[in-house]
């Protein structure tokens, strides 16, 4: 869901939680059961696009923990990228 109401949080975070509900859910066009909170999740919508943010800081930014400082993600995503052979 893109921009959700209030009300579409709640409701999402209900399904996520198996909070009963009173309610048809559905996901794809199957009803809603306790196995598909292991593959959706809630992500607040924050914007994190700047004009100076390259594509290695982007993924440092978005798939290392906060408690990492800059410096140690930037090494870890460049360790990744050799890894898979994805630079030049």
């Amino acid at each position: 869901m893109y921009r959700p109401s209030k009300d579409e949080n709640l409701a999402l975070l209900s399904c996520l939680v198996e909070y009963a509900m009173e309610c048809k859910v559905t996901v794809n066009g199957r009803k809603w059961n306790a196995r598909m909170s292991h593959y959706i999740a809630y992500v607040a919508h924050i914007v994190i696009i700047y004009e100076t943010l390259t594509v290695t800081r982007f993924q440092t930014q978005l798939r290392m923990r906060h408690n990492h400082i800059d410096e140690m993600g930037l090494v870890r995503v460049k360790q990744v990228i050799e890894e898979l052979r994805l630079s030049d």
